[in-house]
This record gives C-alpha cells, sequence and structure tokens, in this order.
C-alpha cells in the first residue's frame, strides 16, 4: 500500500497502527495486496495541518447496501470518503455531499475533490458521480480505514491512497488513475 500527501512524506506524517489490533493484509488482485480492515483496527497520521483545496484517491473495496456503521476509507475529522449507512457513497469536507448508491464489494479508485462547492466524485473516473458543495475544512490527522480518532472502523480494504493538497489538473487525475487501474487490474474512464 502507498500512503502520501502530496509532497515529501515528512517523519511526522507516517502512519502509525493503534493499540487496538492492527489492519491485517489482503489479496486484492493477484500478486498485490491491501490493509484489510476488521471493523475494529485502522491506521493514522500524526498530527499535521491539512486545508482545502485538496485531492483524495484510494483504492478501496468495501460491502454495498445498508449497514449498521458508515464505511470510512479515509476519515479526517472533516475531510474524508466513504458509504454511509443507507448504501450511499460521500465525500465531506465540513459538509456532507452525497454521491449516488455504492455498487457494493469490488475494488474502485475513488478520486474525491474536496473544493468547496466545486467538490466532486469520481469513481473509476469518467464523469463524476457526484458534485457540489462538499464544504470546506482543516484536519489535523488523517485515519484509514476508520472516522477521525478511530471511530467507525470499516470492515473493507485499502490498496493504495494519496492525498494532495490541491485539486490536481485533468491531466494529473488522469494519469494517476490509469496507474492505479494498470496496477489493480481496473478500468479508468479518462475524465474530461
Amino acid at each position: 500500500m502507498a500512503a502520501c500527501v502530496g509532497k515529501a512524506v515528512e517523519p511526522s506524517l507516517a502512519l502509525t497502527v493503534p493499540a487496538a489490533k492492527p489492519p491485517t493484509s489482503a489479496t486484492i488482485s493477484p500478486g498485490k495486496f491491501g490493509l484489510q480492515g476488521n471493523a475494529v483496527s485502522f491506521l493514522q497520521t500524526a498530527a499535521y495541518t491539512d486545508v482545502d483545496p485538496k485531492t483524495i484517491v484510494v483504492v478501496a473495496q468495501a460491502s454495498g447496501g445498508a449497514s449498521a456503521a458508515e464505511r470510512n476509507f479515509s476519515g479526517g475529522a472533516n475531510g474524508r470518503v466513504g458509504v454511509l449507512t443507507n448504501g450511499n457513497r460521500f465525500i465531506r469536507a465540513g459538509s456532507q455531499l452525497g454521491c449516488g448508491a455504492h455498487d457494493g464489494d469490488t475494488l474502485q479508485i475513488w478520486l474525491a475533490e474536496c473544493n468547496g462547492a466545486a467538490s466532486a466524485l469520481h469513481i473509476n473516473g469518467g464523469a463524476a458521480v457526484g458534485s457540489g458543495n462538499a464544504g470546506t475544512s482543516t484536519d489535523t490527522a488523517v485515519t484509514l480505514l476508520a472516522l477521525a480518532s478511530g471511530t467507525n472502523p470499516t470492515n473493507g480494504i485499502v490498496g493504495d491512497y494519496a492525498r494532495f493538497g490541491r485539486v490536481l489538473t485533468v491531466a494529473e487525475k488522469n494519469q494517476i488513475g490509469t496507474a492505479l487501474a494498470t496496477k489493480h487490474g481496473l478500468t479508468w474512464s479518462t475524465i474530461t
């Protein structure tokens, strides 16, 4: 799994494993592995400040449909992406933006732009599955496979993760999406 913040990763941004049961490794495609959440485990960065706008890219898999708990792939205190209890995808950067029904249990590339009224979520590229106002926020840490501070841990898989401190250009989005699709045997539709 790769984790970065869109600039040189400083030692203070290294992921730490909480005292709770750590995530385990899971095969997500032949020869490719990811972090398997088990509804009690997660990873979290040390404290730092992350302001909007930002782009979050995550290769993730979680069950679809309604669930007793949110499924969060990337959960800052404010900025996060995941699946709501009603089975709909969302991005959040202070306000929540619903992004249609999560079609469930397949590995997908999520590319979320947290940029106030110009926020959008793309699944495997192509047209945005949701766009509008996801608000603005400042996060002080990033948690994978849970909300901030490890609440609502997710039973899902994160294969790759990147967070950039700006909105990416269309060319950058497609370059990253194509590379991740190739790596994981997925299909990326060009974002225009």
